[in-house]
């Protein structure tokens, strides 16, 4: 059980409740993920509004749906049930509530390109040391952020979220709600221009996420990108670059870089205090040599040996569609055929 449905009231407020002694054992917004003891939050969306699926998600085995005002009437029999003005908003404020119970230390990942495969390098690195929950594919939204939280549990220590935006402000509203102690940037790039308009536009709703970090807290930055040190300025967190050979005291950069037939990057990595690791990437692609480097410093500032950062990039999973190689009989096939940008494509 994650929590009652009169637990929950006291965080969202509803205007109209039924069932406060309902137990909750998941959390799902899709009327095809719930399962037996879940809340189904009720949302309306630019093709269609969960409230029209109420009757599906309590056939499922839903305990209790979270709805809008005015949509009670949608529910049959005695169903449990919380009504509020706003769904989505009550979900954040339930999450960052359930977050608030455990003590984990929370890493966000943000940038144009590799999020995702970011966010799992890096959760293959530390889960060498750290019982780690990630973000699942890309749930990198208000609605994905929330979702990925409830399913944090006691034995969690480190929780790697994919932290993405549509408009400015985005960022923003998660980092407040959610309170990452560690932000990582994989790079600024030209996507979503129909919404910022500019590449300086995007730079600063990536700076968002940066801004709401702690001063104890951990500034990852690529120090390649030439945005990274506008960022570094804006963040009151202290800051680590890797990618860059130049950086002081202590560099984190990749060398003598080459691809095997199949194009997975094997590299020297500048470990601190340690020297040089042997890595050997297990997806294709020169440029995930970045995303590598990124989870080797999110290590670094956390105390892990180097052993382990090896241990962990040669065995991370990444998501699925990513520079994933498919033997079909005699036919090899390079699946990147997950929704992405051009500057991602390319």
């Amino acid at each position: 059980m994650l929590f009652t449905l009169g637990e929950l009231e006291t965080v969202v407020k509803p205007e109209r409740m039924r069932g406060a002694s309902t137990k909750i054992t998941g959390v799902a917004a899709d009327s095809r993920d719930v399962g037996p003891g879940d809340l189904f939050v009720a949302l309306a969306g630019e093709r269609t509004d969960g409230h029209l699926y109420l009757d599906q998600a309590f056939a499922q085995g839903a305990s209790a749906a979270l709805i809008r005002s005015g949509e009670d009437h949608r529910l049959s029999g005695d169903a449990a049930y919380l009504a509020v003005s706003d769904p989505l908003h009550a979900l954040g404020q339930a999450a960052a509530w359930y977050l608030s119970r455990f003590d984990v230390t929370l890493i966000g990942v943000t940038g144009s390109v590799g999020k995702t495969t970011c966010k799992d390098m890096i959760a293959g690195v530390l889960g060498q040391r750290f019982s780690v929950l990630k973000t699942p594919g890309s749930y990198n939204t208000e609605i994905g952020m929330p979702l990925t939280v409830f399913r944090l549990r006691d034995h969690h220590q480190i929780a790697v979220m994919e932290m993405g935006m549509r408009k400015p402000g985005d960022l923003q509203y998660l980092a407040e709600l959610f309170r990452p102690s560690i932000g990582v940037l994989t790079n600024v790039r030209e996507s979503h221009l129909e919404f910022f308009g500019s590449i300086k536009n995007i730079a600063q709703a990536k700076s968002e996420l940066f801004e709401a970090l702690p001063p104890e807290g951990w500034a990852i930055l690529n120090g390649e990108d030439p945005w990274s040190l506008r960022i570094a300025s804006q963040t009151p967190a202290r800051c680590f670059f890797y990618n860059d050979s130049e950086a002081t005291p202590n560099p984190l950069y990749a060398t003598d870089i080459a691809g095997d037939a199949r194009e997975r990057p094997r590299f020297k990595l500048w470990y601190p205090d340690e020297g040089f690791l042997s890595i050997r990437l297990p997806i294709a692609g020169r440029h995930h040599v970045a995303n590598a480097l990124a989870a080797g410093a999110c290590a670094y500032v956390l105390g892990m040996p180097g052993r382990e950062v090896m241990h962990g990039l040669s065995g991370f999973a990444s998501s699925e569609g990513r520079m994933e190689w498919m033997e079909l009989e005699s036919v090899l096939v390079l699946n990147d055929a997950y929704n992405s940008s051009p500057t991602s494509c390319r």
